[in-house]
């Protein structure tokens, strides 16, 4: 993690038996969330454990619930040449099968939306391919934010196209 420098601090102090108070924190992160590049095959699988959450849930180990409109969830990713990929996602949307979900994949501010079709339940997963997105070379950030409902969502694969 790495800290902007400056004059602002931060006290720990002791308050009670059970444990610690901390009374003013000033540093501010500035890169916490580590940046993703393609492994073996030019494949990005982006996870829970890799992305910024925002307004959205990260819950029962290795899921993420974007619910609505007003959350994301963000990856630092860099490539060294970009190009177009193939978009897959493991996800799970509530019953009927015929509940739509559109999601908005924004790469720099190129926002892509595309829509999946319920699955019949929160814990029935499967792997969709919707289409694909274009990365620009070097380091980017994709958003996945839900536009209309909510989705568990276990990872994204992006394919780079041949």
């Amino acid at each position: 993690m790495k800290l902007t420098r400056g004059k602002q601090t931060f006290t720990i102090r002791k308050k009670g038996k059970d444990g610690i108070y901390v009374r003013y924190i000033r540093l501010i992160p500035t890169d916490i969330f580590p940046v993703v590049q393609p492994a073996a095959g030019g494949k990005i699988i982006l996870t829970p454990e890799n992305c910024l959450i925002s307004h959205a849930q990260a819950k029962d180990l290795g899921k993420f619930n974007v619910l609505s409109h007003f959350s994301s969830v963000t990856w630092d990713i860099k490539t060294k040449k970009g190009g177009t990929y193939t978009v897959t996602t493991d996800y799970a949307i509530a019953a009927p099968a015929s509940t739509l979900l559109k999601i908005g994949y924004s790469a720099n501010g190129n926002q892509e939306e595309f829509t999946f079709l319920g699955t019949g339940g929160w814990t029935k997963f499967t792997k969709y391919s919707p289409g694909a997105i274009t990365l620009p070379p070097g380091k980017c950030t994709l958003t996945v934010k839900g536009i209309t409902s909510g989705a568990e969502t276990k990872s994204i694969m992006l394919v780079p196209e041949a």
